[in-house]
């Protein structure tokens, strides 16, 4: 899907950069040195989403900031599984963090992608979300983390493993980021 995004991306006419090209590790820190590093205007973190609940399903987008509710938290646990912050010195940290950042433009982004996602592919809309993602507490710009879909809910990871519905994904997210920029850039004129 990140592949797929960015040729759509670089299609609209944006420069991209992939924190990784193959299925390789790459620390969280690390994924927002790159960003940091190559002066992005926007970081987009991709992850296929899980559940003990096989029934959970659909799609959600968050965006940096203390966790809204328990299940916010508890993907925000998971999904910064080897760090070594607990809950609360991440929150304490997000929130020194989040004086200076760019929330309002990164909950801007999250919602314009989301409702891409949910418009191209009619999946369940789980709605964009904040929580305390380490992924996203290193950027110095607005930056979303995109929960695709289950890969724990049989339906969806059969849809997730389809080459067409990637592809639905990629463009829609694509998209959103594109209304996005131009937003931000009619804003400034």
């Amino acid at each position: 899907v990140a592949r797929m995004l960015k040729s759509h991306l670089e299609v609209l006419g944006y420069q991209t950069h992939l924190t990784r090209e193959s299925d390789q590790t790459v620390s969280l820190k690390e994924r927002t040195e790159l960003a940091n590093r190559v002066s992005a205007d926007l970081f987009i973190s991709l992850h296929a989403n899980a559940s003990n609940k096989e029934e959970a399903m659909g799609i959600e987008t968050y965006y940096l900031a203390l966790g809204s509710d328990e299940t916010s938290k508890m993907v925000a646990l998971r999904e910064n599984e080897g760090m070594e912050q607990n809950i609360q010195e991440l929150e304490s940290l997000i929130s020194t963090i989040l004086k200076g950042s760019k929330t309002q433009e990164s909950q801007q982004l999250a919602e314009m992608v989301q409702q891409q996602l949910i418009e191209k592919t009619m999946a369940k809309n789980r709605g964009v979300k904040h929580a305390p993602f380490v992924v996203l507490t290193g950027t110095k710009v607005p930056a979303i983390l995109v929960e695709i879909g289950f890969i724990s809910n049989s339906v969806e990871a059969i849809k997730l493993n389809e080459t067409s519905y990637q592809n639905q994904i990629a463009e829609a997210i694509a998209v959103g980021i594109h209304q996005y920029a131009k937003r931000v850039l009619s804003s400034k004129n």
